[in-house]
């Protein structure tokens, strides 16, 4: 099966599995989960700005590492000077 993740970025060939999670749809609202052998073929990020989740994805991964946990304590260690 081919999943498109944007209307230009589509991966071939990729298996998929039917899930039937005991969830209450009138609260969440989902079209599929992204498993790790989507992610693990690049980069993968989940943001959440002004209340609106969106996530990027670039393949092949980048070569540096990205560390929120780094840039976070810049942040915070700023707001306490």
């Amino acid at each position: 099966m081919s999943i498109a993740l944007t209307d230009s970025f589509i991966l071939e060939c990729i298996p998929v599995y039917i899930v039937d999670f005991p969830i209450n749809y009138d609260i969440i609202n989902y079209d599929m989960i992204i498993g790790m052998n989507i992610i693990s073929m690049g980069d993968f990020s989940v943001n959440n700005t002004g209340a609106k989740t969106s996530f990027s994805f670039i393949m092949p991964p980048l070569p540096d590492r990205i560390n929120y946990a780094d840039i976070a304590d810049k942040l915070n260690n700023r707001k306490n000077v």
